[in-house]
């Protein structure tokens, strides 16, 4: 007998578990909306599975073609005589769980710079500047300081998988810590704002570590440089080089939707 067919919440897989006692099974595919086929062989049918069962129960995973939304039936052929059909209609259920460390970083260099220019009167000269964004200045209409952040890596370092309730299905949660690189840049038209700046960053990175670990991200450190670019802007560009590593997480939950299914009905002729 089909005991369940499980979709994946993946989305376009099912999985079908199978209990017999026969020498050979068969399992075919079929849309739920064609009529129940008189043999295993007949035209259109997806063939699934074809060979003697494991003991005690077997499991199969279809991932050939299906579409999600559409409804299949999986029938089961025993020593050639039908004797099971499930219907089953897959479709994607997983959610994200991640978080995006360059997001995290960028949203809180934003409000630490306002605030700093705003409340402690830091670079207050730059009313219409301090901004934060993830791709370096154009040459004609940044204004002057700006910061950039890239994102250098984000590779998955440490893998797991925690398992929740159902017997059948529940809930997954697959995924684990990500290695993540971030290459900062503060862009200045003068050495002191340069000094200024430099230093207010690194009140912000040090002012934000509770915010990160909440977020998600842990053992998070940084390192500061200065360079300077003579010839992009037409006028000499002081550079604050900011490196930024920490440990982010990448996982999805998959949700579980695997339930026993009813049973078709079906007439067997002798």
């Amino acid at each position: 007998m089909i005991r369940y067919l499980i979709p994946n919440p993946v989305g376009a897989a099912i999985t079908l578990v199978l209990q017999s006692t026969a020498a050979v099974i068969q399992v075919v595919r079929s849309l739920t909306s064609a009529p129940i086929p008189a043999t295993p062989n007949d035209a259109g049918l997806v063939q699934v599975y074809a060979g003697a069962p494991d003991p005690g129960t077997t499991s199969l995973l279809d991932i050939d073609a299906l579409a999600d939304g559409a409804a299949y039936t999986y029938h089961l052929w025993e020593d050639g005589v039908l004797a099971d059909s499930k219907s089953v209609t897959p479709g994607a259920t997983y959610t994200d769980e991640s978080n995006d460390a360059l997001t995290v970083v960028r949203d809180r260099l934003r409000a630490g710079l306002l605030d700093a220019r705003d409340r402690l009167g830091i670079l207050a000269n730059h009313a219409s500047a301090l901004e934060v964004h993830t791709v370096s200045p154009r040459k004609d209409d940044t204004k002057f300081p700006v910061v950039t952040l890239k994102l250098s890596r984000d590779s998955i370092t440490e893998r797991g998988l925690g398992e929740y309730a159902g017997e059948v299905g529940g809930d997954e949660i697959q995924g684990g810590l990500t290695d993540v690189a971030i290459q900062g840049r503060g862009w200045c038209q003068n050495a002191d704002d340069r000094i200024e700046l430099r230093k207010v960053l690194r009140q912000i990175m040090v002012a934000n570590l509770d915010i990160f670990a909440l977020s998600g991200l842990s053992e998070v450190s940084w390192s500061f440089s200065d360079s300077e670019d003579y010839e992009t802007y037409g006028a000499p560009i002081y550079i604050v080089e900011m490196s930024i590593t920490c440990k982010g997480y990448a996982g999805v939950r998959m949700v579980g939707t695997g339930v026993p299914v009813a049973t078709t009905q079906i007439s067997i002729q002798p």
